[in-house]
């Protein structure tokens, strides 16, 4: 029997985005057999839920602001003592920081997988030319999806036979629709004669709040029981944090009975369950996984129209698109959601069905798992 191969995840942090989910869910598919993962991440503590992850090994580099020559060298060593076999750093500060222990100090196979378009879009100058040097001598670039693909291969001169396609999936068995009335919806201060429109997101600026609590406004105005329900946390000492500004917003906004702020969940699955539409008003994104797992839990989706919100939502199909800060676009489509029960179940079937079909867990897991078995 062949010795598993050691591969090692690299992240900016653990706190719980698109790529960290992606890592976390992907550990968990991979068969221990074939391969030992482990995980180094450079800010911030250790975040739920990857202190759930007990076989797997954790390493914490406490990276200084700037270039920090220390951190390669901690990473490096790493590679070497755990005997490294495949590094897969995700994001570009992740991969500057591996590139010198995986492939000058050591010669091990590097696999860079970039979440969006628009962060390969920041590198210039300098740093486009330091990242296409990185990217040329990589074993393999990941997009994750066909989008941040070809924006790779055109930005970097990459083949096609070097920048693949592995497009993030979620586990469509642990998401799945759910009783509208369940208990949950009750121990919220819900009841069913309440529209629950919901928003998974951390209070960051990309995600845009302000635009969805305004555009809210304008529903609850007309529909007395139409309430808003955000999950997610802002993070002391964020630059680009809004949880702070949101909150006084909706006070200024007289919305306080009408909206409620989650916070951190461990039980997003259920909570999905007994919303009754999705919302994602982000500037930009990657491949959002939140609204994947909105559609696998039969939910139609509003979106802003940007660049990895338009791979998963097909308007008219699993639900609408709109203009980014156009208040009134997202509330009209909002309010036509709320307003009719029958488009609501029609277009949550089709999500789920469009969940199932293009952005599964398993199938990811095993695009990742053949890739990794084919680098000797």
């Amino acid at each position: 029997m062949s010795t598993p191969k050691n591969i090692l995840f690299v992240l900016p942090e653990l706190k719980q985005g698109g790529a960290e989910k992606v890592v976390y869910s992907l550990i968990g598919k991979l068969d221990r057999v074939l391969f030992r993962p482990k995980i180094a991440w450079f800010h911030d503590k250790k975040y739920a839920p990857f202190d759930t992850l007990l076989d797997v090994p954790m390493f914490f580099i406490n990276k200084k602001p700037g270039f920090d020559w220390k951190a390669i060298d901690f990473l490096t060593r790493i590679i070497e003592k755990e005997k490294i076999d495949i590094i897969n750093p995700h994001h570009f500060m992740p991969l500057f920081y591996s590139f010198y222990g995986s492939k000058i100090r050591h010669q091990r196979k590097l696999v860079y997988t970039e979440h969006s378009v628009w962060e390969a879009e920041q590198l210039s100058g300098v740093w486009k030319w330091i990242g296409k040097g990185m990217l040329s001598l990589s074993d393999a670039v990941i997009g994750v999806s066909p989008e941040v693909t070809e924006h790779l291969r055109k930005k970097h001169g990459l083949s096609t036979h070097k920048a693949l396609s592995i497009v993030n999936g979620i586990d469509t068995e642990l998401f799945t629709p759910g009783p509208k009335n369940g208990p949950l919806r009750y121990t919220l201060g819900f009841d069913e004669s309440h529209i629950l429109i919901g928003m998974v997101g951390n209070f960051r600026r990309v995600k845009n709040h302000e635009f969805l609590v305004r555009s809210f406004s304008r529903i609850a105005a007309e529909f007395s029981n139409a309430r808003l329900v955000l999950v997610g946390q802002g993070f002391p000492d964020d630059p680009e944090g809004t949880e702070k500004e949101i909150k006084d917003l909706i006070q200024k906004m007289n919305l306080s009975d009408q909206v409620r702020l989650l916070g951190y969940r461990k039980d997003v699955r259920d909570i999905l369950q007994v919303l009754d539409i999705f919302c994602l008003t982000s500037y930009r994104e990657g491949l959002p996984l939140s609204v994947i797992e909105a559609m696998a839990a039969g939910l139609p989706v509003v979106g802003t129209q940007t660049d990895g919100i338009r791979v998963v939502v097909s308007p008219g199909r699993n639900g609408f698109l709109v203009s980014i800060n156009d208040e009134e676009d997202l509330a009209n489509a909002l309010k036509r959601l709320a307003s009719n029960h029958a488009l609501r179940m029609e277009m949550g079937k089709a999500a789920r069905e469009d969940a199932e079909k293009y952005f599964s867990l398993s199938r990811c897991a095993d695009e990742y798992s053949h890739l990794f078995s084919s680098l000797s």
